[in-house]
C-alpha cells in the first residue's frame, strides 16, 4: 500500500498523470488508484484538471502536485491548488448535453434572482426584527474557530490504536490525521482507557505483542478488533484498507 508522500512524490515526478499510471506504478486497481487520488485532491495535496469523457462516458482526470503545499493546513493548502471553484470555463463541454446547460443556466439565474430577492427585503426584514425583539439580548458564546471545523472533527470516524509508544505516532497521524479520530493506548494509560475505547471506537487495531489480558477487557465489551502482525508499515496498510472498505 503505498504511503501519501509516495503518491505525491510520484505526481511531482510525473505531471499530467492519470488514475491508471499510478495504478500500475503502485500495484493498485484502478477503484483503489481513484479513491487514493481522490483523498490527496480534497485534501488539497494535488490539483487535477479533467479531459474529454472516456469511452465509457467518465470524466478522465490528470493531476498535478503542488510545490507550495508542505506544512499548511489543509484549508490553507485548498485555497493554493483550488483557488476558485467558481471558473468553470477550462472545463470540457464536449458529452454535454442542452438540457444539462439549459438547467445550468435556470438554476444560476433563479440563486441570482434570490440573492437579489433577499438584498431588497433585508432592511425591511431588519426594521421588523428589531420591533419584534426585545431590546436586549443575552450575548451569544464566541466561537474560536470556524464551525466548519467543529462540524468536520464531529464527522470522522473514531478508531483505536493499542501498543503503538508515542514516538511513532506521527507517522500514523501524518497518513490518516485528516480521514480519522484516532485514539491511542500504551501501556502506562491504564485498564479504564481500554474499557473506554471498547465501545467508542468503531475498530481497535492491535499490534501483535499487546498482552491477552488486555484483549480480553476490550472483547469483554464487544469491541471490534483487527490483530496486526508486523509492524508500523502493517498498521498503516491494515487502516488504509479499513478506509476503502467504508468509501466502497
Amino acid at each position: 500500500m503505498a504511503t501519501r508522500h509516495e503518491l505525491i512524490e510520484f505526481i511531482k515526478a510525473n505531471p499530467g498523470c492519470k488514475n491508471t499510471d499510478v495504478a500500475e506504478h503502485f500495484g493498485l486497481t484502478p477503484a483503489s488508484a481513484s479513491t487514493r487520488t481522490g483523498q490527496l485532491y480534497k485534501g488539497g495535496f494535488v490539483t487535477r484538471k479533467s479531459s474529454a469523457p472516456n469511452s465509457r462516458g467518465n470524466v478522465v482526470y490528470s493531476y498535478y502536485a503542488h510545490a507550495n503545499v508542505e506544512g499548511k493546513t489543509k484549508a490553507e493548502r485548498l485555497r493554493i491548488v483550488q483557488p476558485s471553484k467558481a471558473k468553470t470555463h477550462d472545463k470540457p463541454i464536449v458529452g454535454i448535453s442542452l438540457d444539462t446547460l439549459v438547467g445550468d443556466f435556470v438554476t444560476s439565474f433563479a440563486n441570482t434572482l434570490a440573492t437579489s430577492i433577499v438584498a431588497q427585503l433585508k432592511p425591511r426584514l431588519e426594521e421588523e426584527l428589531k420591533r419584534a425583539l426585545p431590546a436586549a439580548l443575552p450575548s451569544a458564546p464566541v466561537i474560536s474557530a470556524p464551525v466548519e471545523q467543529y462540524i468536520a472533527k464531529q464527522r470522522l470516524p473514531r478508531v483505536g490504536v493499542i501498543g503503538v509508544a508515542p514516538p511513532k505516532r506521527q507517522h500514523i497521524d501524518a497518513e490518516f490525521a485528516e480521514l480519522f479520530e484516532i485514539v491511542y493506548w500504551w501501556s502506562e494509560d491504564g485498564d479504564n482507557k481500554l474499557k473506554s475505547m471498547a465501545t467508542s471506537c468503531e475498530i481497535i487495531f492491535v499490534m501483535d505483542y499487546v498482552a491477552h489480558r488486555h484483549t480480553q477487557i476490550m472483547q469483554s465489551r464487544g469491541a471490534n478488533l483487527r490483530r496486526i502482525n508486523g509492524d508500523i508499515r502493517a498498521l498503516i496498510d491494515e487502516m488504509a484498507k479499513h478506509y476503502l472498505e467504508k468509501a466502497a
